[in-house]
C-alpha cells in the first residue's frame, strides 16, 4: 500500500461525538489500519450534537447552522491536496460548495451519501439543484454501498453522479455487535415466534397485516415509541416491546424462529444490524428487497427476500419449518464477516491513498 506524502493529511469529519459513538471506532479502525502512520487526523467537537434539535422547526435549523459552521471549520483546517473523509453527507455537501465557489483544490470523500424524494415536487427540485452544485465539485468523491445505488440516484433522482468519481464498498459490522450465545436466553423455547424490531423506516402495517394472515404464529416486534404509528391496529397474536435495552432486544432474537426484516421505503438505509444479529445468531431472515441488504443474501436472495405480503406469508411458514438454517447463514455469514472495522477501513484508507495520488 503506498504511504501518503508528508504535506498531505487525512481528516476524519466527526460532526457528532459521544463515548461510544460509531465515527469514534472507526477513527480508531483509520489509524489501526494505517499501522500508526501520523497522517490520519480527526476533527469534530464533542457532544455538539443534540438529538433533539432536529425535533422541531427552529431546532432543525439551529442543527443546519451548527453543521454548517462544522463545514467552515473543515474548509478551514485542511490544507491544498488534504484529503476531507466525512461519515456524513450534510457537511461534506455544505464543505463541496464553498470549496466549489472558492475555487479550491481540497478533496472530499462523502460516505453514506443520500437522498430520497419526498414527494413535495418544489422542494425536491430545489433539494436536487443544491445537491447538484456540490456534486459539481470536481474533487468531490462519493463511497457508496453498491452500483444499484447509484444508478437509483442517477437515474430515478437525476443527480449529477459520475461513476469516475464513485467507489463501492459494503457496509461493516460494528465492533460491539456481538450477540451473547443462546444459552444466555431466558425466554422459553416453547414460546417461539416470529420476531422483528428497530427502530425508524419500520414497515409496520405490513408486519400487522401479515400477522392478521398468520393467526396461527406469535409475532414479538421490539419498536420505539416515537417511530410507530399509535393508530395501528395490533392484532391479538402480536406482543409490542417497546424501547427496550440492546441486552432484551437479543433475549428477544436468541428464541424466535424466524427474523423478519420489512422495510418501508427500500432507499433509505436500516435493518443492517438487525440483519448482521439475526445471521450470527443463527436465525432465519426474511427481508424487503432493498440495495443495503439484498446483496448480503447471495445465491439465497430468491428464498429470503420478499416482494409482496403474500410472498411474506409463504415464506415466513417455509422458513419457520425449514430445516437447511444452518446452512443458509453460514453462507451468509461468510458474506458478513467479510466485513469486519479492520477489514473495511482497510479498504477505504487504500481508497483515500489512491485519491491522495490524483492532482
Amino acid at each position: 500500500m503506498k504511504k501518503i506524502t508528508a504535506q498531505k493529511r487525512i481528516w476524519i469529519a466527526a460532526e457528532w461525538l459521544s463515548d461510544n459513538d460509531t465515527q469514534w471506532w472507526f477513527f480508531a479502525n483509520m489509524q489501526k489500519a494505517n499501522q500508526g502512520d501520523k497522517q490520519i487526523s480527526l476533527v469534530g467537537n464533542a457532544k455538539w450534537y443534540n438529538e433533539n434539535d432536529r425535533k422541531s422547526l427552529p431546532g432543525h435549523m439551529l442543527y443546519v447552522f451548527k453543521t454548517f459552521c462544522f463545514a467552515v471549520r473543515l474548509t478551514w483546517v485542511a490544507k491544498r491536496n488534504d484529503i476531507i473523509f466525512c461519515w456524513n453527507q450534510l457537511p461534506a455537501l455544505i464543505a463541496a460548495t464553498l470549496l466549489r465557489l472558492t475555487f479550491s483544490k481540497k478533496k472530499i470523500v462523502c460516505q453514506n451519501f443520500l437522498f430520497r424524494n419526498s414527494g413535495n415536487r418544489f422542494a425536491d427540485a430545489l433539494r436536487r439543484s443544491l445537491y447538484n452544485f456540490a456534486l459539481k465539485y470536481k474533487h468531490l468523491y462519493l463511497s457508496l454501498q453498491n452500483e444499484s445505488l447509484f444508478d437509483y440516484y442517477k437515474d430515478n433522482c437525476r443527480l449529477a453522479l459520475k461513476r469516475e468519481k464513485t467507489y463501492f464498498i459494503g457496509d461493516c459490522l460494528p465492533d460491539d455487535r456481538v450477540p451473547p450465545t443462546a444459552a444466555s436466553a431466558v425466554i422459553p423455547e416453547h414460546k417461539q415466534y416470529i420476531f422483528t424490531g428497530g427502530e425508524a423506516n419500520r414497515n409496520w402495517k405490513l408486519v400487522m397485516t401479515i400477522a392478521q394472515r398468520l393467526p396461527e404464529f406469535q409475532f414479538y416486534c421490539v419498536a420505539r415509541k416515537r417511530f410507530f404509528d399509535q393508530q395501528l391496529n395490533i392484532p391479538a397474536n402480536v406482543t409490542m416491546f417497546w424501547d427496550t435495552s440492546l441486552e432484551q432486544y437479543f433475549q428477544l432474537l436468541l428464541q424466535c424462529k424466524v427474523s423478519f426484516i420489512p422495510i418501508k421505503d427500500p432507499y433509505n438505509p436500516a435493518g443492517l444490524l438487525l440483519l448482521f444479529d439475526s445471521v450470527l445468531s443463527g436465525k432465519a431472515v426474511l427481508s424487503s428487497d432493498t440495495p443495503f441488504l439484498s446483496p448480503y443474501f447471495g445465491k439465497y436472495q430468491e428464498r429470503l427476500v420478499f416482494s409482496s405480503a403474500e410472498d411474506a406469508v409463504t415464506k415466513i411458514k417455509e422458513l419457520y419449518h425449514a430445516e437447511d438454517i444452518a446452512e443458509v447463514n453460514a453462507h451468509l455469514r461468510k458474506n458478513i464477516e467479510n466485513q469486519t472495522p479492520s477489514a473495511y477501513c482497510a479498504q477505504q484508507l487504500e481508497k483515500l491513498y489512491q485519491l491522495s495520488e490524483i492532482n
